[in-house]
C-alpha cells in the first residue's frame, strides 16, 4: 500500500491565483526555452509487448512448470520476431535514418543496413541482438529525450505574462528553420593545415600571452619572477596586441625576435579564432588580411572547399543525400588536413563529427497564470539553492584569502598569479564544502517535508512550507553575482492544453541548475528570433558591467561552443587567463596579468587598469558554477525517495538507487529467462513498469519498459557495464505517455520541458544589498 503524507489543503481546493512577489524571493525571466523530442512519444510503445509481460508474470508464478515454460518460450519467440519486424520498420524509416545520419552517418552502412538485410524470421545471433539494441537505444532517445540538437531535438522559444490562460500554437511543420555549423575542433584542424603554407606567418598578428605582465622593461611572470628585457624587446612585446601583423611591426630582424617570443611562449603567433558558432567567418577575416594575393588564394582554398561541403550538407533533405554529403566532407577534410574526421568515439557528448545541425521548433507559445501560479513552489527550491550557493561562496572566500595572503606582496598581486596559485586549493576546498553542504541540505529538506518512513508520496502546500523553508535556508544572498541565476526545467503533466486551462494538470520539476542562466547557451540563443531582446533582460538583472572570465579552450571549465554563453554584453569586461578565445580588438578585454587583486577590510577585490573594482569571485564564477551546478538533490544518497508534491507542483519524482550487483538477471544467458527474471527483480525493487535509468553522472537517462524484451536487454547491458559499487539511478516516468501536453497537428504527443531562468532578488539592484 502506498503511504501518503497529506498537507493542510487538498489538491482539488487549491487556488491558482498568483502570489505577490516576495522581496526576498525570485524574479522569473520573461522568456523560456521549450525543449522537446522530434519524434512522437508513442513510438516507444512499439517496443513493448504487454501480453508477453502478463505471460511472464504467470510463468513466474508457476515456478518451474515445464508446460508453462514451453508455452512461454513459444510466445517469447513469436514476440521477438514481431519486435524484430517492428525494429526493422523503424530502422528503415526515412526520418530515423536521417536522425542517425546526423549523429553518426557511418552507422548506417556499418550497422543499420546489415540489420535490415537480415530478415526478422531468421534465427537471431549475438550480432543481430546488438543491432536490435542499437536501433532501440536510438529510438527511445528520439522519442523520449528532451534534447537540443537537430530536427530530433528542435528548440522553441516562448514567453509568459499575466494572462489567465496559456496560448500555444503548433505549426504545420516540426522545424521552422535550421542551421548547420562546423565543429570548432574541425576548423582548428583546418587552421593547422593552412598555417603550413610558407610565408603566411608574417601576415599574422602576434599576441602577448594574457598571464604575462609588463612593468617598464621587465616581463612579469605569473610566479612573480621577472625577466629583464631590452627597451626594444619591451616595445615590441607591447606591440604584440593581436591586431598588428608581424609585417607591420618590422622586417626580418623583427620577425626573428617575434619567433623567439613565440618559442618562449611569451606570445602566440598563429591563427587564433575566437570561440564562436561560426569560426569559418573569423578564419576568412584573418586570411583577408594577407596582402599577397597568390598566398591568400592558396590559404582560402581549403576553407572554400570545406564551406562547399557544408553547403551541400545543409541542402541535404534526406538520409541518403545527407550521408553522401557528410561522407564527401569527411574525405575532403582528410585530404586537406591528414586528420581523422571524427573524435571522441564512444562518448555521450562532445562534437564527434565535422558538423552539426541546430533547429528552431515551429511553435509559438505564451504561458499564463494557469501555469505560473502552479509553478510557485519552485521558489521554495530556489531558496534552498541560494543557501547551497552561499556555502560554496563562503568557502571560496576563505580559500582565496588564504592564497592571497600567502603570495601577495604589500597586500596585492596580479590576478594571473592569483589564478595560478588558487585554482587547485579553491577547487579542493569548495568541492569539499559543497559535498558537506549537500549532506546538510538533504537533512534540512527531510526535516522540512517531514517525510514518513516508507512513504511513496508526500503532499504539502506552499503556504505551510514557506516559513519552514525561510527558517531552514536563511542567508542574506547567494554569495556571488553569477549565483543570482537559477534555472529550473519544468514539465507539464496534462493530456492537452485544455486541461492546463481547466487547472487539471501538474507541474513536474526535472533538473534544477544552480548559479547559471541555462538559456544562455549558443545552441538556444541562436534559435531565438530576436537574440538582442535576451540581452535586454540581462540589462535588467545587471545594469552595470559585469566582470567575467573569457571562455577557455581547455582547463577546469571547458565548454563546447554550443554550450558557451551567448549572453555576454559588449560592455561586460572579459578576463583572459591562459588562452586567446576572444577577438583581440574587443572593447573591455583585459589580460589577467593587468588586473590587481587587493585585500580591503578582509575582502578581495579585482582592480582593473583604469580603476573599476569588482568582487574577485566574479572572475572565478565559471569554476564555482561547475562546483554547484548540479548540487541540488532533495534526497541525495537515499536508496528510495518519495514523490513530493507541493500544491500542484511535483518538486521531486519518486526515485530509487540500486546496486547493480543485486540484478542477478543480467548474468542470465537465456533471453527468455532473463526477461522473466528482470520483471521479478523489478517487482522486488518496487520499480514501476516504465522508468528512466541512469548509470553515471555524465550518462544520458535511458527509457526502460519492462514489457519490452529489447529494452530489458538494453538495461541488462547498462547494469553489466556500471561501475562496481556505484548505484544505478531509476526515476518514475512522470509525466506518463498519456499526459504529454505538446501535441502536433496530427494529434501525436511529444515529450517536452520548459527551461526557465530565475533571478535572485537578494544581492541585486531590485533587492537588498549584495552579500
Amino acid at each position: 500500500m502506498t503511504a501518503v503524507a497529506t498537507g493542510t489543503r487538498p489538491d482539488d481546493q487549491q487556488s491558482t491565483e498568483p502570489e505577490a512577489a516576495l522581496p526576498d524571493g525570485f524574479r522569473w525571466w520573461p522568456e523560456l526555452v521549450v525543449r522537446g523530442a522530434g519524434f512522437a512519444a508513442s513510438g516507444v510503445l512499439d517496443l513493448a509487448d504487454p501480453d508477453l509481460g502478463a505471460m511472464a508474470a504467470a510463468v513466474l508464478a508457476a515456478e518451474e512448470n515445464p508446460e508453462a515454460w514451453q508455452r512461454f518460450r513459444a510466445a517469447f519467440a513469436d514476440a521477438t520476431t514481431r519486435m524484430g519486424v517492428r525494429l526493422r520498420e523503424i530502422a528503415a524509416s526515412p526520418r530515423f535514418q536521417h536522425a542517425v545520419a546526423w549523429q553518426n552517418h557511418t552507422l548506417l552502412p556499418l550497422a543499420v543496413e546489415p540489420f535490415l538485410r537480415r530478415p526478422a524470421t531468421e534465427p537471431r545471433n549475438s550480432k543481430n541482438r546488438q543491432r536490435e539494441e542499437l536501433v532501440a537505444s536510438y529510438w527511445q532517445r528520439y522519442c523520449m529525450k528532451n534534447d537540443s540538437i537537430g530536427f530530433f531535438g528542435p528548440v522553441g522559444w516562448a514567453g509568459w505574462d499575466d494572462r489567465p490562460h496559456s496560448d500555444v500554437v503548433v505549426g504545420d511543420a516540426l522545424v521552422r528553420r535550421s542551421t548547420v555549423y562546423f565543429e570548432t575542433w574541425a576548423v582548428d584542424q583546418l587552421v593547422a593545415a593552412i598555417e603550413a603554407e610558407p610565408g603566411l606567418r608574417r601576415w599574422l598578428a602576434p599576441r602577448r600571452m594574457p598571464y604575462l605582465g609588463l612593468d617598464g622593461d621587465d616581463l612579469v611572470l605569473p610566479t612573480g619572477g621577472r625577466v629583464a628585457l631590452t627597451p626594444a624587446q619591451a616595445r615590441l612585446l607591447r606591440a604584440c596586441d593581436g591586431v598588428a601583423r608581424a609585417c607591420d611591426l618590422g622586417g626580418p630582424e623583427t620577425e626573428a625576435v617575434l619567433a623567439d617570443f613565440a618559442r618562449r611562449r611569451w606570445t602566440t603567433w598563429r591563427i587564433e579564432l575566437p570561440g564562436d558558432p561560426f569560426p569559418e567567418r573569423s578564419l576568412r577575416a584573418v586570411l583577408a588580411r594577407v596582402d599577397d594575393e597568390g598566398l591568400r588564394a592558396r590559404c582560402l582554398r581549403p576553407l572554400e572547399l570545406m564551406e562547399r561541403c557544408k553547403a551541400a550538407v545543409a541542402e541535404a533533405t534526406d538520409a541518403a543525400s545527407l550521408s553522401a554529403a557528410l561522407a564527401a566532407a569527411d574525405e575532403t577534410f582528410h585530404e586537406l588536413t591528414g586528420a581523422a574526421s571524427k573524435r571522441n568515439g564512444g562518448q555521450a557528448y562532445g562534437g564527434r563529427t565535422l558538423m552539426y545541425q541546430d533547429c528552431a521548433r515551429d511553435l509559438d507559445a505564451v504561458f499564463g497564470q494557469d501555469l505560473m501560479a502552479a509553478a510557485l513552489p519552485v521558489e521554495l527550491l530556489a531558496r534552498g539553492a541560494r543557501w547551497l550557493c552561499r556555502q560554496a561562496a563562503d568557502a571560496a572566500r576563505v580559500a582565496l584569502l588564504e592564497v592571497h595572503r600567502r603570495i601577495a606582496q604589500d597586500g596585492s598581486c596580479a590576478l594571473s598569479a592569483m589564478w595560478a596559485a588558487a585554482l587547485g586549493p579553491l577547487t579542493k576546498q569548495v568541492g569539499a564544502a559543497v559535498a558537506e553542504a549537500r549532506t546538510e541540505y538533504v537533512r534540512r529538506w527531510t526535516s522540512v517535508f517531514a517525510v514518513p518512513d516508507g512513504a511513496r508520496a508526500v503532499r504539502r502546500t506552499y503556504a505551510e512550507l514557506l516559513p519552514l523553508v525561510r527558517s531552514a535556508f536563511a542567508v542574506d544572498g547567494p554569495g556571488w553575482n553569477g549565483a543570482r541565476y537559477l534555472s529550473p526545467d519544468l514539465m507539464v503533466s496534462a493530456p492537452d492544453l485544455d486541461a492546463v486551462r481547466r487547472g487539471e494538470f501538474q507541474v513536474v520539476v526535472g533538473e534544477l541548475h544552480l548559479a547559471m542562466n541555462s538559456q544562455r547557451s549558443n545552441c538556444f540563443v541562436r534559435q531565438h528570433p530576436e537574440p538582442e531582446t535576451l540581452l535586454r533582460h540581462v540589462d535588467e538583472d545587471f545594469p552595470a558591467p559585469r566582470l567575467l572570465p573569457a571562455p577557455p579552450r581547455s582547463g577546469p571549465v571547458r565548454r563546447s561552443v554550443r554550450t558557451q554563453s551567448a549572453l555576454t554584453r559588449d560592455r561586460d569586461v572579459l578576463v583572459e587567463f591562459h588562452h586567446h578565445t576572444v577577438a583581440a580588438d574587443r572593447p573591455g578585454l583585459v589580460p589577467s596579468a593587468d588586473i590587481v587583486v587587493s585585500e580591503q577590510d578582509g575582502e578581495l577585490v579585482a582592480v582593473l587598469p583604469d580603476g573599476p573594482r569588482f568582487d574577485v569571485l566574479d572572475v572565478f564564477s565559471e569554476v564555482l558554477m561547475d562546483l554547484v551546478l548540479n548540487a541540488h538533490s532533495l534526497f541525495a544518497g537515499r536508496a528510495h525517495a518519495p514523490r513530493v508534491v507541493i500544491d500542484r507542483c511535483v518538486v521531486h519524482r519518486e526515485t530509487w538507487r540500486i546496486d547493480p550487483a543485486t540484478a542477478a538477471f543480467v548474468k542470465e544467458k537465456d533471453e527468455a529467462r532473463r526477461f522473466v527474471a528482470a520483471r521479478a527483480w523489478r517487482v522486488a525493487a518496487g520499480l514501476p513498469s516504465r522508468v528512466f535509468a541512469k548509470a553515471g553522472a555524465t550518462d544520458k537517462p535511458v527509457y526502460i519498459d519492462f514489457d519490452s524484451p529489447v529494452l530489458v536487454n538494453v538495461l541488462a547491458k547498462m547494469l553489466r557495464g556500471a561501475e562496481p559499487g556505484h548505484a544505478v539511478g531509476f526515476t518514475e516516468l512522470l509525466p506518463d505517455l498519456d499526459h504529454l501536453w505538446l501535441v502536433d497537428q496530427a494529434g501525436d504527443r511529444y515529450t517536452s520541458e520548459l527551461r526557465f531562468a530565475m533571478v535572485d532578488r537578494l544581492g541585486g539592484p531590485d533587492g537588498e544589498d549584495a552579500p
